[in-house]
């Protein structure tokens, strides 16, 4: 009776140390896999703060377009405003030269008018 009662507790010891045995195997695997995750979680870190500071970048970027294309944009009004006042002001110049030019035919033509008048009578 004493000597099953040492063989049941050899059976329990080599039972409690195989499950020993199994439960440090799967720490070591979950150890592992911790160690793999805080790899993959620093990767992803490093990836998210790359990405962020190349969102700063294309918001800087963006900016300057647009202050670049709001330069333009006012150049572009300012030569519209002066190739309107010069388009004004060569219409005036060809109508004041017309007009003076028609006074001058109109005069021309009177003239000729009037000398052909004075040889008739």
């Amino acid at each position: 009776s004493g000597r099953s009662q040492v063989q049941e507790q050899i059976v329990e010891y080599h039972e409690l140390l195989e499950y020993s045995n199994k439960m440090e195997s799967r720490l070591n695997k979950l150890k592992t896999w911790a160690r793999f995750l805080e790899e993959e979680c620093k990767e992803k870190s490093l990836k998210v703060s790359s990405l962020e500071n190349e969102v700063v970048d294309l918001k800087l970027h963006l900016a300057n377009e647009k202050s670049s294309s709001q330069r333009i944009s006012n150049e572009l009004a300012k030569i519209t405003s002066e190739n309107q006042l010069l388009a004004r002001t060569l219409s005036m110049q060809t109508v004041g030269h017309a007009s003076t030019k028609n006074a001058r035919r109109v005069s021309a033509k009177a003239a000729r008018h009037s000398s052909a008048r004075m040889s008739s009578s």
